[in-house]
């Protein structure tokens, strides 16, 4: 797993450019699902390698947090995601801050009674702000789906290196961390900014997450070893006879 930079550009309904941009640093593993024969153009972009792996091998093994990518013409809906995560941020903020004030204070434990509090409990929560504490942990589910799916939304047409392409015609599928999620001894973080991203990446030598181990399939969901040369399928061949995985040497493809 490691971190994918996502520029989500937003446009108007008349596909320019409007004032500024959406940028998303998503911790996540990227597939393709696309025909071998339409390879061509992706070859020319990530490599001439590749393993194929059956699709619903890969649903059981991460189903809940495995997606196609869904592809957006025009970004009226991302904004919206993105509007209801800042929204829901700030709400945390505003709780955070409240039961800070509350652990200062010392009360007992009072469970709000109709649209009123329970008398005894610090007279600052009659204020309107106090309504943050109740809404908020309701509501906390609510911003974790909303933060999930704008990891799995991607602009119809993106750029790579400096040249427009067809996004939509990888047929993307990602495997995504959730926002905050606790992995062995480290809280993963998405990044909502270039020079968080940027600094992260240039911090590290090691650009994978630590504590998340590599997504491991089954032998046999590999359905296609894409190799580009007849020399590198005989060197392919002689790993997997070594491997005791002879029966995978009927998947190598040379394209």
């Amino acid at each position: 797993m490691s971190y994918s930079g996502e520029q989500i550009t937003r446009t108007n309904p008349d596909g320019m450019p409007a004032s500024h941009d959406i940028f998303i640093g998503i911790p996540m593993v990227s597939f393709c699902d696309i025909p071998l024969d339409f390879c061509e153009e992706h070859i020319s972009k990530y490599g001439n390698y590749a393993v194929g792996v059956d699709k619903s091998a890969l649903i059981k093994l991460a189903g809940a947090i495995l997606s196609p990518v869904h592809y957006i013409l025009f970004d009226t809906p991302i904004h919206g995601a993105y509007a209801h995560h800042c929204s829901q941020i700030k709400k945390q903020k505003s709780q955070d801050e409240v039961l800070s004030q509350i652990e200062s204070v010392e009360c007992s434990v009072v469970a709000p009674k109709g649209n009123t509090y329970e008398k005894g409990f610090p007279l600052y929560l009659n204020q309107k702000n106090c309504g943050i504490v109740v809404s908020i942990l309701g509501s906390w589910k609510e911003q974790e789906y909303t933060t999930f799916s704008l990891g799995f939304t991607k602009n119809y047409t993106c750029d790579y290196k400096g040249k427009s392409f067809c996004a939509y015609d990888e047929c993307e599928w990602r495997i995504i961390i959730p926002e905050d999620r606790e992995i062995g001894e480290e809280i993963v973080k998405w990044f909502w900014s270039k020079d968080e991203y940027y600094n992260w990446k240039t911090s590290r030598n090691n650009t994978f997450l630590d504590g998340f181990p590599p997504i491991a399939v089954p032998y046999k969901s590999i359905k296609h070893i894409i190799v580009p040369s007849q020399e590198e399928k005989r060197t392919i061949e002689s790993l997997l006879s070594e491997l005791g995985c002879e029966f995978l040497k009927k998947n190598i493809t040379i394209l």
